[in-house]
């Protein structure tokens, strides 16, 4: 049974995929930078909107690296091995230790890698709407309004980063 969904504070519930992480952060640089392209008059607000476009931008770009390394496995490594597993079965052949091997040797270590970058963005937004708190209209519309806070991810896919089970991964 899937454990409950978290909301919190951020909207987008900690466990969804690094996927949809990355295109929540984007969406929240796009604001950052329309807010400073309006901020003129007041130099203080655009310190602080520069200070936090600049902390919300590194952290997507470590977690766009690391979300490209974790697609790019899925879709040129792990998606050759699965296809050696079905060929394997045809001929009488179990192939599932190199499936297992590939899942705990390469898998593995990029999806944790995903996760701590999810963390350290959301940490980062996190740090980003404090430097804000000055400018409560401003701060308050940082984050993307989502169609459902609940929902962790798209589709069910076992091998899609953007559709997330109830611990945030694929399984």
């Amino acid at each position: 049974m899937d454990s409950p969904l978290i909301v919190t504070p951020l909207g987008l519930d900690g466990r969804a995929s690094g996927l949809r992480h990355l295109r929540w952060a984007r969406e929240a640089i796009g604001t950052l930078e329309g807010h400073l392209a309006e901020a003129l008059p007041d130099p203080k607000l655009r310190e602080n909107l520069d200070a936090a476009l600049a902390t919300v931008s590194l952290a997507t770009a470590e977690l766009s690296a690391a979300v490209k390394a974790y697609r790019d496995f899925l879709e040129r490594v792990r998606t050759r091995v699965r296809g050696r597993v079905r060929a394997g079965a045809v001929w009488g052949v179990d192939r599932t230790a190199e499936l297992d091997a590939c899942d705990r040797d390469e898998r593995e270590p990029l999806r944790r890698r995903v996760r701590e970058q999810v963390a350290r963005l959301r940490a980062s937004v996190e740090r980003a709407l404090r430097q804000l708190e000055g400018w409560p209209a401003v701060q308050a519309s940082v984050l993307p309004p989502l169609a459902d806070p609940l929902r962790v991810g798209d589709a069910p896919d076992d091998d899609d980063d953007a559709s997330a089970s109830a611990d945030g991964l694929t399984s």
